[in-house]
């Protein structure tokens, strides 16, 4: 896993990118996570599969209680995937790094500003819980240029499910000596069915939402009869691209699509989710079905209704490399100027020292659970209090504020002569595919892309130009042979502690997940100093973790931020009763988060825009 660290203590925190309406609200959701009866390793939300979905208008502050019923020995926390959680970074669910995993029996309560807007989701980020707990998060805009009615069922999320071994001998297998794989899923799941019946009317266009949830499988979906016109990319809306049959989505992307069913009444139409990049077991693809409002019953065989076509591994690379979506909004568009700094980041699968285990690496490095388990605070607040001893210097990676920044991503053929395709997420940040290629990355060759194509979106394919399974040459003697390179770019504006892994469940459990690899705005600058001696120059303050005492930590924040005003000659009291307010309404005693209730109660505004919230 690649981490970016963006040094808080040294930073002015950003005003958000979008002005906030007097209209925003705010929204609380219980998630409650606990096993599905009679099961002792499937972990749900809500108890139901995918869980409760989260909705908002954009810029409305969320407000999410979870709460831990699983035994003692299981951990967790929820990551809001496509959330940029701008200003709150220690919102950003992320075990060991930006808070500390929640007890068996204990709550966390996540605050943040539901933006960017669209189609995203949220799924525990810890071990391989994310496999069944997971649900959509949907931020909706009032700008967007549609107008079009979205399926009364919500979003459609693609999930891939084990039956055995069962999700706690695969998480112990994965980090074992000797290592043992999870193998290949038994099924894949439309909203948790494999029969899933989507029900709409004639003649008529409507939004779909699509979601992968996976944690293993690159899929295709497709519904027979109703090309789809794509609008929106990980939460970003592009030129509508027309006349689409099939779409890929990798682990962690989403796309939301315009579809129109047909005039007559009598319609009842096969769609389609199937495993791309992987060798498919046990037929684990999945079938779905289109009906139309007008058809009273569904047919027990199927048998007569034909499949939609999907596009096979190398269409839809060809897909990816040549015909690219395009930005809506020109604002949007990729930076001209040169880049401050390029990134190379070698991907490899290695063996443990004993030869017998497994672990994916990134630069030579890897940072797995076992790496972690023994802290005693999440990283985040080390770097806010700017404490060095337990940050992983071989993991991370110093980029500075606002700086344009372009990381090259590197495959490699695995230990068993196989290149992967790897599905890349980034937390607190979108970014710009800006080129790709087959083979090996080569820095001097002269990189010409059209920067008004790219579009801003969170999670990208790393695909296996050559030796993946589909190739007759795969063997053993192709091991570590690069295999297919991606450059992204992005600009560093979003101060934080931030992740860019893989997104397959497993090889993010095995250090692909480099829990590492962070970027760090200005860590060479950073002084050593406590949280308390840095108000004055970051206007920010780390949440407090495990707060015994919720109205002794209230009145400690306030005497520092009236001592700040002391010397700043400006007043705190609005500040301070609504601190009271908030934490009087929002308390946890596993965990308290302080805020200001928007923009307009922070004094400081005028100086540094430093709202947490």
């Amino acid at each position: 896993m690649i981490y970016i660290f963006l040094r808080l203590i040294f930073l002015s925190i950003f005003s958000l990118i979008n002005s906030v309406s007097n209209n925003n609200y705010r929204l609380v959701y219980n998630l409650n996570v606990s096993y599905a009866q009679n099961s002792s390793s499937i972990v749900l939300i809500n108890n139901q599969i995918p869980g409760p979905l989260i909705e908002a208008e954009l810029n409305d502050i969320l407000i999410i209680r979870v709460t831990n019923y699983l035994p003692a020995s299981e951990k967790l926390s929820i990551h809001f995937h496509g959330m940029l959680v701008q200003q709150t970074p220690h919102m950003d669910g992320v075990s060991y790094i930006t808070q500390m995993p929640i007890e068996s029996q204990h709550s966390f309560t996540y605050v943040f500003r539901g933006y960017p807007s669209g189609t995203h989701f949220y799924h525990s980020h810890a071990g391989l819980q994310s496999v069944t707990a997971f649900g959509p998060l949907i931020v909706h805009d009032r700008r967007k240029p549609w107008n079009i009615s979205e399926v009364s069922s919500g979003p459609l999320l693609f999930s891939d499910l084990w039956f055995e071994p069962d999700r706690l001998t695969q998480e112990y297998n994965l980090l074992a000596s000797p290592f043992i794989w999870q193998g290949e899923p038994t099924y894949l799941l439309i909203n948790g069915k494999r029969d899933f019946v989507l029900t709409v009317d004639p003649n008529k266009k409507y939004l779909l939402r699509l979601i992968c949830a996976t944690t293993l499988s690159t899929v295709v979906f497709g519904i027979d009869k109703h090309p789809m016109t794509i609008v929106e990319v990980d939460g970003t809306l592009i030129k509508p691209k027309e006349n689409i049959q099939s779409i890929e989505l990798s682990s962690g992307q989403r796309y939301a699509v315009i579809i129109q069913t047909n005039k007559q009444s009598n319609g009842i139409y096969l769609m389609q989710l199937a495993i791309r990049w992987r060798t498919s077991i046990n037929s684990a693809s999945c079938t779905g079905i289109l009906r139309y409002s007008t058809i009273s019953e569904i047919p027990t065989d199927l048998s007569s209704f034909s499949f939609p076509l999907l596009s096979n591994e190398e269409d839809i690379r060809l897909f990816s490399f040549t015909d690219p979506y395009e930005t809506l909004f020109e604002n949007n568009q990729m930076p001209r100027r040169s880049v401050d700094k390029e990134i190379f980041m070698y991907s490899t699968q290695s063996r443990t020292s004993d030869g017998l285990g497994m672990r994916w690496m990134i630069n030579n490095s890897s940072l797995d659970k076992l790496h972690l388990i023994n802290l005693t605070q999440p990283l985040l607040l080390d770097v806010y209090n700017g404490i060095e001893d337990n940050l992983p210097t071989n993991v991370i990676y110093s980029i500075k504020q606002n700086q344009l920044i372009d990381i090259v991503l590197q495959n490699t053929v695995a230990a068993n002569g196989v290149c992967e395709t790897h599905p890349f997420h980034l937390h607190g940040h979108k970014f710009w595919i800006h080129s790709q290629g087959s083979g090996m990355y080569n820095p001097l060759e002269k990189l010409n892309p059209d920067t008004n194509n790219p579009i801003l979106r969170d999670t990208l394919t790393l695909y296996a130009t050559s030796y993946s399974y589909l190739t007759p040459n795969r063997t053993s003697t192709n091991y570590l042979k690069p295999c297919g390179w991606i450059k992204l770019r992005l600009i560093a504006n979003n101060p934080g502690l931030w992740l860019l892994h893989c997104h397959i469940g497993s090889h993010l459990f095995m250090g692909n997940n480099n829990t590492g690899n962070q970027f760090s705005t200005n860590r060479e600058n950073v002084p050593s100093r406590r949280i308390s001696d840095n108000f004055s120059s970051s206007r920010s303050y780390a949440p407090e973790y495990h707060a015994q005492n919720v109205y002794a930590t209230q009145r400690r924040i306030c005497e520092q931020l009236r001592e700040e005003a002391r010397r700043e000659r400006t007043k705190v009291s609005i500040v301070c009763k609504d601190l009271v307010r908030y934490i009087t309404d929002h308390q946890s005693s596993d965990a308290l988060v302080t805020g200001f209730q928007s923009p307009k109660d922070n004094p400081f505004r005028d100086k540094q825009q430093c709202s947490l919230l």
